[in-house]
C-alpha cells in the first residue's frame, strides 16, 4: 500500500476511524475508551464512552491522545511542581499490520505501559514496530489514570463509590481497556 493510503475502520459503536498508514502498519491513534474523568466522574470508575454525533460520521485518529496527568521530568519520585499531561486522557491506540502473514483473525496484544503508577502513556511504546514485527498480531496500547487521580483512597471517596471501594480508578481504566478490545 502507499504511503498515503488512510485507514479506516468501523467500530460496533458507531464510530468511523480514519487512521494513518506508515507502509508497515496501520495506525488508529488517540481512540477514547472511556468518558473523560473529570468533574462528577473524576474519582469513580470509568464509564463507556459513548460517541457524540461528529464522531459516528468520521474520527480522526491519526494523532495520540493526551498522557494522564504525571510529574515532568526524569525522577517521578521527586517532587515536583511541574507537571504534563490532562485529565481527559482514556484513550488507546491500535496498531494493524498492513501485510497480515495470515488471512486468519489476527491475536490481539494489550500493552500496559509501567512507570509505578506515576508515569507513562500508551504513546511511548512502538506498537507500530511490534505489529510489523513479524506481520501476526495487533498491539494495543492504552493510557490509565495516574498519581492522585487514578489511586487516591479515602473514607470519604468509599463512602460515594458504588461498590464501597476507593483507589483503584487506574486499574479500573486497565479493565475498560480491556473490555475495549475484547468488543
Amino acid at each position: 500500500r502507499a504511503l498515503w493510503f488512510t485507514p479506516v475502520i468501523s467500530l460496533d459503536n458507531g464510530m468511523k476511524l480514519f487512521g494513518v498508514a506508515d507502509g508497515a502498519t496501520e495506525n488508529y491513534l488517540g481512540i477514547p475508551y472511556a468518558k473523560a474523568p473529570v468533574g462528577d466522574l473524576r474519582w469513580s470508575a470509568p464509564q463507556e464512552y459513548v460517541p457524540t454525533i461528529a464522531d459516528k460520521g468520521n474520527f480522526s485518529a491519526k494523532a495520540f491522545g493526551q498522557p494522564c496527568v504525571q510529574p515532568a521530568g526524569p525522577d517521578a519520585t521527586a517532587p515536583s511542581e511541574k507537571w504534563i499531561g490532562d485529565e481527559d486522557c482514556l484513550f488507546l491506540n491500535v496498531y494493524v499490520p498492513s501485510n497480515p502473514a495470515s488471512s486468519e483473525p489476527l491475536p490481539v496484544a494489550l500493552w500496559i505501559h509501567g512507570g509505578s503508577f506515576t508515569t507513562g502513556q500508551g504513546a511511548l511504546y512502538p506498537g507500530g514496530a511490534l505489529a510489523s514485527l513479524r506481520n501476526d498480531v495487533i498491539i494495543v496500547t492504552t493510557n490509565f489514570r495516574l498519581n492522585l487521580f487514578g489511586h487516591l483512597g479515602s473514607k470519604e471517596l468509599a463512602e460515594t463509590a458504588e461498590d464501597g471501594g476507593t483507589g483503584n480508578y487506574g486499574l479500573l481504566d486497565q479493565r475498560m481497556a480491556m473490555r475495549w478490545v475484547r468488543k
